[in-house]
Order: C-alpha cells, then sequence, then structure tokens
C-alpha cells in the first residue's frame, strides 16, 4: 500500500509569474472554465495574491463570497444560469431568488473598514458548517442580515487570503470576482 500511495503524489510545479517552485501551486483561470476572457495561470500563493488584490478592489458589482474550508480543493464560482445553479442547489430558481435577496443586502460601506462601498457579502463557514455539501442557499436567508457583513473588494480579499493562509490549502481553481455570482473556496489542506 505504501508503493502505491508515492505513485499519485503531485510534482512540485513552478510558478509562472515568480519561478519558484512549489508543490502548493494554485490555478487562476480568469476564464471561469472558457465563459469570459482572460488567462490561466498556475501561482505560488504569493503571485495568486498579487494578481487577484487588483481584481478584488477593483469590482464594482455584487457577489456572495462564501469564506474558504479546506474540503474539496477548489475555488468554485457559480453565475446565476440554470446550470451553475443546479450544481448548487436542487432548485435553481429558489436558490437564484435567494441568492438576489442576499445580494440586495450588499449596499453601503464595507463594515469591516467603513471608508470603501461595499461589493460583496461576506458568508462565513458556520453558515454552512464549513461544508459544501450542506450548503444550501436557500437556507442562508434563515440568518440574521448582521451575520454576513457587506465587504469591499480590499477587505474581502484580505478575509480570503488570510483564511488560505491559516488553512493552509492549495486551490486546484480560483476564478476572479464577476456580477451577481458566488465565489466559494475549498482547498486541499
Amino acid at each position: 500500500m505504501s508503493m502505491l500511495r508515492g505513485l499519485f503524489k503531485r510534482e512540485p510545479k513552478g510558478c509562472e509569474v515568480c519561478g519558484n517552485i512549489d508543490d502548493r501551486t494554485h490555478l487562476l483561470d480568469e476564464t471561469w472554465r472558457g465563459r469570459f476572457p482572460g488567462e490561466k495561470r498556475r501561482l505560488c500563493l504569493k503571485c495568486l495574491k498579487q494578481l487577484t488584490q487588483s481584481k478584488f478592489q477593483s469590482f464594482r458589482g455584487r457577489c456572495l463570497l462564501l469564506e474558504p474550508v479546506a474540503k474539496s480543493n477548489a475555488f468554485y464560482g457559480y453565475t446565476a444560469s440554470k446550470e451553475d445553479l443546479r450544481l448548487i442547489d436542487n432548485s435553481p430558481e429558489g436558490a437564484k431568488e435567494a441568492i438576489m435577496i442576499l445580494l440586495d443586502r450588499v449596499s453601503g460601506r464595507c463594515r469591516q473598514c467603513e471608508e470603501e462601498v461595499a461589493s460583496f457579502l461576506w458568508v462565513p463557514a458556520a453558515a454552512f458548517k464549513a461544508k459544501w455539501w450542506e450548503l444550501r442557499v436557500a437556507q442562508l436567508l434563515d440568518h440574521p442580515e448582521d451575520a454576513f457583513p457587506p465587504l469591499c473588494g480590499l477587505c474581502a480579499h484580505r478575509r480570503v487570503f488570510s483564511a488560505l493562509e491559516e488553512l493552509q490549502t492549495r486551490l486546484d481553481e480560483m476564478q476572479p470576482p464577476v456580477d451577481e455570482t458566488i465565489l466559494m473556496f475549498s482547498g486541499e489542506s
């Protein structure tokens, strides 16, 4: 059995920006799996953090941002399409309605810095028991409004990367924010 374990071990890959070899490189997919223009690049955490900061800061739409969790190994981005919503909820229509209600809570100033305009609604992992398979979007409406703070792009970015660093996780896939989407992170620790 121990011989088999070595067969499935990942080879360290180099960051496409700085060249550092790391066994925890992350895939930044700006194309959202071919839906939008952009690039796909394998990056170390430092370069991923640097390259995504401006994308979060300049984002002026509205987006649900779910706190990163340790399992499985991707950052999942979902649009409001029926196909995507069916992946996260058995009732796409109910999920879309819940998302729109939640996105209406994204208004005013960032609750963290109180300076910038909010674009993200932060959903703590406790709201879905830190397990993606426990997430039902409509059930998020059962939480009080103040349970999910509206954040500006910079504060949202800081929370995401603080959680990723704390979890010591590797993202097999990550997309930047797009309007009226859900960004969900999970990783391989």
